[in-house]
């Protein structure tokens, strides 16, 4: 290669020092220089979305620049170009969060919240939040939708306060706050039907319907996510269709309608690879091989479980990792396998703080929302 068409460092600390030796003004214009070379190589800017808090957006086209937005956001932070910077932000951030990135997915719509205003600083807020959540960042997601819903409130904005509130009572729910859950997604849900929002009607139905099943309620439970899942197939909500049966699937389940129960988690998943939501696909397999366990069809359950553990391990969704070997731990003991249920057992020590024996622990089903 021509020495003038690249520059190798034999050391981190040596180009990192090269690096700081610019001056801020010659740092902000190689920035803006690298910004244009990478954008026109990918021809040119994507048309701009639409704003933040808009009350309907479609899903973002993809763009040869989607690849590389979060360097281009970063080249055109130091370059200062602060439009630039939004427009590529908001399209790493979503990127992001399609991909099951959520920790770099909060960062990243952290970071477009500071630059943005009124009801789209509170929606990237709440998606900060949301995004969190699902890293297992809870503390963070607590503050970050708590100036969400305050921001949404102050801009009388009711369906993404909604939307913010669902969040928060997402984050009870799984911080084990029984007391107070019920009444979060109850004013969830008044918010999204005083504002008429169909889809956050549902989601919040979807909530409250964990949440019956969770607290020993199952007829509640089974009803309410059949309103729920019919309001998703309304409106066309994919997504919101397939973690709602999923959820159902469970309630079902408990009633001993276990056939029924395994056909709707058949359903869900594959609604889950149709949308491309590989964690919620994780999810459901590890539902499904709890529903193999119990009907004593063992070879398929560990089947289900390991396909679980790929999937989860892969969009790093630690939380249900945990929640599956401990699963699979009570699997192996059952048939006679005690050495690998000790060493799942022991894998799954590192998600949680507390330790349990294999004939201790029922197997867990997972909802979610």
């Amino acid at each position: 290669m021509n020495a003038e068409a690249a520059y190798l460092f034999r050391h981190a600390l040596l180009r990192d020092a090269a690096y700081q030796l610019q001056l801020p003004g010659d740092r902000a214009r190689l920035h803006g220089l690298a910004f244009a070379a990478i954008e026109a190589l990918c021809g040119g800017a994507p048309p701009d979305r639409p704003p933040l808090d808009a009350a309907e957006a479609p899903p973002p086209r993809p763009h040869a620049t989607d690849a590389f937005a979060a360097d281009l956001a970063g080249h055109a932070r130091i370059a200062g170009a602060t439009e630039a910077e939004r427009r590529y932000l908001r399209r790493a951030a979503e990127r992001l969060e399609e991909n099951d990135r959520p920790a770099e997915a909060s960062a990243a719509w952290e970071r477009f919240a500071e630059l943005v205003d009124g009801a789209a600083r509170g929606e990237a807020l709440r998606r900060a939040a949301e995004t969190a959540r699902l890293g297992s960042s809870r503390p963070r997601a607590k503050e970050l939708v708590d100036a969400a819903i305050a921001i949404l409130r102050e801009t009388a904005r009711p369906g993404l306060e909604g939307a913010a509130l669902t969040v928060r009572a997402n984050l009870l729910r799984e911080a084990g706050q029984v007391e107070e859950v019920e009444g979060a997604f109850e004013a969830a849900l008044a918010t999204f039907r005083a504002s008429g929002d169909v889809r956050g009607e549902a989601q919040a139905l979807s909530g409250l319907a964990s949440l019956y099943h969770e607290s020993g309620r199952p007829e509640l439970a089974e009803r309410t996510g059949e309103r729920a899942l019919a309001l998703h197939r309304a409106c066309g909500h994919r997504r919101g269709e397939g973690i709602t049966l999923g959820n159902l699937a469970n309630t079902i389940a408990e009633s001993g309608r276990l056939r029924e129960a395994e056909d709707a988690l058949a359903r869900a998943l594959a609604i889950h690879r149709e949308v491309g939501n590989r964690r919620f696909e994780g999810v459901v397999l590890g539902n499904l091989a709890i529903m193999h366990r119990r009907q004593r069809r063992f070879e398929e359950a560990e089947r289900d479980y390991a396909r679980a553990l790929a999937i989860h391990r892969d969009v790093g969704n630690r939380r249900s990792e945990g929640i599956v070997l401990g699963n699979l731990s009570n699997l192996l003991s059952d048939l006679g396998r005690h050495d690998e249920s000790e060493r799942a057992l022991k894998r799954r020590s590192r998600f949680t703080a507390k330790s349990a024996t294999c004939a201790s622990r029922p197997s867990r089903s997972e909802t979610w929302e």
